[in-house]
């Protein structure tokens, strides 16, 4: 997406060129994910001849509040209060036991991890 937001990569091959440096990934790979996010409604696809043409259908700053909004609701429980004490605790976050949290709560589940991770 930030090839297509920021770069204005409109191709596969744009995208896969820009993306190059950072992580080499095959034509098929790329396609595949832009065919996702088509998909998902995050990009736009017109066919133009033999090859399509993509855009951005949602905003970089819509896409950004979205996936705050999803990280407050996951893992501070809707609450801002808690993602800034979790912000405010840097690189020295301390242990479980510090935060006032139990071990069971430190770290997710196998079901909360997949959940997580789809």
């Amino acid at each position: 997406m930030r090839a297509v937001w920021l770069q204005g990569a409109e191709t596969v091959s744009a995208v896969q060129h820009i993306l190059h440096p950072h992580r080499p990934l095959a034509y098929t790979t790329v396609l595949t994910i832009l065919d996702r996010l088509t998909q998902k409604g995050a990009v736009e696809r017109i066919k133009h001849g033999k090859t399509y043409y993509y855009s951005p259908a949602l905003s970089f700053a819509d896409a950004r509040q979205a996936a705050v909004s999803h990280l407050l609701d996951f893992y501070f429980n809707g609450s801002r209060a808690e993602l800034m004490g979790f912000l405010k605790q840097g690189e020295n976050p301390g242990s479980a036991s510090e935060t006032g949290q139990n071990d069971s709560d430190a770290s997710p589940s196998s079901s909360e991890m997949n959940d997580c991770l789809l």
